[in-house]
């Protein structure tokens, strides 16, 4: 994940954490599982919903041309079949800015997914989405 600032925004802002999870109550999303190392199939564990928390510190000054990453992983999940059914939560400053997963989308396994964001001082958009193998 990258965030960069757009070029109107005059305030300074920090990110504190990146959190990526289930909308409430949602299992679209598993944290657990197994992984079968002779042919790599994961099995997730239905039920378990806690979200992946990303804490940065110290807090990082966002800017507009930052190429700095922050990698989260979780455990690939089938077809996301309504927006919003996963969630990612950036903490900035004191407040929590939301992008919602588009439906269809699919993390694969063994594909390393890359999303750039950019921040307004008011919401949250993707700019770009990008995948490659491992």
């Amino acid at each position: 994940i990258q965030i960069r600032l757009t070029p109107e925004v005059k305030n300074s802002h920090h990110l504190k954490a990146i959190q990526i999870g289930n909308k409430f109550g949602g299992t679209a999303l598993s944290f657990k599982g197994s992984l079968n190392i002779q042919t790599g199939d994961i099995h997730r564990k239905t039920g378990i919903n806690t979200s992946t928390r990303l804490n940065i510190k110290p807090s990082y000054p966002l800017n507009m041309d930052s190429n700095q990453s922050f990698n989260v992983m979780v455990i690939p999940t089938s077809q996301i079949k309504k927006e919003g059914d996963i969630e990612i939560i950036f903490f900035i400053n004191e407040k929590r800015y939301k992008y919602l997963i588009p439906a269809q989308t699919k993390w694969e396994k063994g594909i390393k997914y890359s999303y750039d964001f950019l921040f307004d001082g008011h919401k949250i958009t993707l700019h770009q989405a990008e995948s490659n193998k491992w």
